[in-house]
This record gives C-alpha cells, structure tokens and sequence, in this order.
C-alpha cells in the first residue's frame, strides 16, 4: 500500500473567523478540505493571533511563526510602506519554508508575497503551487501606492513556480501580459461558492435593502456604496444598505460613519463586521440585491455568494474579472456609473419579472461554483503536474 504524499500549505490566513476574516481566509479552508483526503496536509502560518494548540480538521501538524503577516494592523497605511514590510517579511518566509520544503511532496503558497525572495531558488520554485491572491498589478488597480521594488520582485519569480491557480480569466491575462508568465503553468479554477439556492422574490415594494460583502478596506471603496444609497433614497424610495466584512481599515471606516452622519444615513447604512456563514446567509435572506462597488477583484467572491444565493446583483463595469467570465457564462447586472445603478435597482424592484430573471441565475452558478466541480479539476492537475507517470 502506497504511503500518503505529503503537503504544506503556507499561509497567513486563517479557516475560522478572526478580527481580519476575508476571502483569504475562505480560500485556506477550501484548499485544506481539497487536499485533506489524499494528502498529509500540514501548515505553516504566520500569524501572532493562534493559539499554539490550536488543530484544524485534516491538517496533521500546524507551525506557527508568531508575526503579522495578514499585516492587519498596516492595512490604514495607505503608502508603499506595506508592501515594504513585505519584502521584509518574504525574507523570512523563505528562510522558514527552506527548512521543511524538502520533507514535502510538493508546497502550496497562498499569497505571492510568500515568494518574493525566493530569485534563484529553483528546486524550491520547482515544489510551489502558487495561488496569486493579489499581485503588486492588482494592488495597483485598487487604488494603492505600490514601489516599482515591490512589482520588479515579483516579476523574477512569478514565472518560475510549478503551478498557478488562479481564479479568473483576467488574472490569467495579467499574470501573462504583465509578469510573463507562460499561460500552459496558469490553471484557471474558479473559486468555490456553496450556499443555499433559492428563486426569490421581491419581498416587499416599499423598502429596498442592499447588501455588500466586503471587508472595509480601500480595495473594497465602501463610499461610493454609501453613495449609492444616497441616490436610491433620494428618488423617494426607503432603502437600507447592510455591510458584511471585517473592518480591516479603521481609517476608512471611520470617513463612512463621517459621510453617514453628515448625510443622515445613520439609520439606513448596517456595518455588521465578519458573520459566520449562516449569519451571512440570513443577512441574505433579509435583502432584496446583492451589490459591488468594488474598484478591483481577481475572482469576487461576495459578487457570487450573493448571486449563487439568488439576490439579483448588480456591480460596476470596473469589475473585469466579472465581465470577463466566460469560462462561468453567468453574469450580474453590469453598469457604468452610480446612478445608473440606483436606476436599476428602482426599475428591478418595480418589474417582478425582471427581478426573478435575475434571481435564477444562482441555479446554475451554483452548479458551476461547486465545491466537487473546483475539487475534482484541481486533484487532477496536481496528478498531472507532480505524479504523472508515478505509480
């Protein structure tokens, strides 16, 4: 009987809730229950928040270096001076995965930054799966100031790991036309998103309520959400935003609980911090759209929880990963600006047929964000990549 290969996944996430919970730390918990059946799957972390005793199901040993690396508490430095830390804390990353790569089969890295220091490291590069996250482009794209050091790093190495798995079309592109990374090394698996499918219906005409996954940070432009409200309720229609996320910048939280004092949003704009998932689910069942004003994703994870769930979601056309989805072929409502969103919104909550169109696309997303489906490709490729022609 062949023996279990063994696996490391290094992370700075987390698979239970936090102060900091995000997709991020979604996507750690979807790889180790991807793995944890064929594989010895063991963790390398690096946190200052778990408890050395902690264990998570199918991960045989856990390490922990006691550092922020999730860089919670840098998340209001809106400056280079984080992604500085980073090349810092790459450093360091190398020198703790250098000293148990070599007991492993191979090594998933969630997050590019892990890799940054690791130029000429080839038989180490040799063993990374990467999952990108988001690169030194993507960062740019959101709104952050990022040193030409930062991208340069990332340009000598991106293209030497083993594998990349990326979520959507768009980051595929950009890791080929921005970093050159050869496109057969790219697999393109779309994220996982499981919750329960229901057709919905308008539930009330006299109130609106809007939902916004997404921890409060930059990237995520939580303002123009507010904004947005704005508009809707100044057509006369009552209308509620709820906000589910970690509030990961303080700063910018603080500029909504502003905007919303100063424009009497107090009673209609809920910021309800990280939820567990059936606290999101029943959040969900209480609104009526789904919506992302989000300046930049590589996947959108919350875009497609709302519209797996069958809330009729509507998002900016700055969202390319979205419009660009044709390996999914399903699609939210697409707008250019603010107020043509509030205008879809009122016209959608008037059209009961209109909104039910929308509604039932979570049927067949949820087919095709399935967990087996995103599994299955991602074992395959692993066998492929690593196994092929080893019995």
């Amino acid at each position: 009987m062949r023996l279990k290969r063994k696996v490391l996944v290094v992370t700075a996430k987390w698979p239970f809730t936090t102060k900091s919970t995000d997709g991020g730390d979604s996507t750690t918990k979807e790889i180790i229950h991807s793995l944890k059946s064929d594989y010895i799957v063991d963790l390398l972390c690096f946190r200052d928040d778990i408890d050395e005793h902690s264990t998570i199901d199918g991960v045989n040993k856990i390490f922990v270096y006691y550092d922020d690396f999730a860089l919670f508490k840098n998340y209001s430095l809106h400056n280079e001076e984080k992604f500085l830390v980073r090349l810092s804390q790459a450093e360091i990353a190398k020198k703790e995965i250098k000293k148990l790569y070599q007991y492993y089969d191979f090594i998933i890295v969630q997050h590019a930054m892990f890799i940054l220091a690791m130029e000429g490291e080839k038989r180490l590069l040799d063993k990374i799966v990467l999952f990108p996250m988001f690169t030194g482009s993507s960062y740019l794209k959101s709104g952050e100031l990022v040193p030409a050091i930062y991208i340069k790093k990332e340009k000598n190495v991106l293209s030497n790991v083993k594998l990349i798995i990326s979520p959507s079309n768009v980051e595929k592109e950009m890791l080929v036309n921005y970093y050159g990374v050869y496109k057969d090394k790219i697999l393109v698996v779309p994220r996982p998103v499981e919750f329960t499918n229901q057709t919905r219906s308008i539930r009330s005409i006299k109130e609106i309520k809007l939902l916004y996954i997404a921890s409060v940070r930059l990237q995520k432009n939580h303002l123009d959400a507010l904004r947005l409200v704005k508009i809707i309720i100044g057509k006369g229609v009552k209308a509620e935003l709820h906000c589910v996320g970690a509030i990961q910048d303080d700063k910018i939280y603080k500029e909504c609980i502003a905007y919303m004092k100063e424009n009497e949003l107090s009673k209609y704009v809920f910021f309800h911090g990280n939820s567990s998932r059936n606290q999101l689910e029943k959040t969900m069942g209480e609104c009526d759209y789904n919506i992302s004003v989000s300046q930049w994703e590589t996947f959108g994870r919350g875009i497609y929880e709302g519209m797996v769930f069958g809330l009729p979601t509507i998002v900016l056309n700055t969202l390319e990963c979205v419009m660009k989805a044709d390996n999914l072929g399903v699609f939210p409502c697409i707008v250019s600006s603010l107020d043509e969103m509030a205008n879809a919104i009122v016209e959608m909550h008037f059209n009961y047929e209109k909104y039910k169109e929308e509604s039932k696309k979570g049927k067949e997303l949820s087919e095709l964000l399935s967990k087996e489906n995103s599994e299955r490709i991602i074992q395959e490729k692993l066998k492929e990549v690593f196994f092929s022609g080893v019995l």
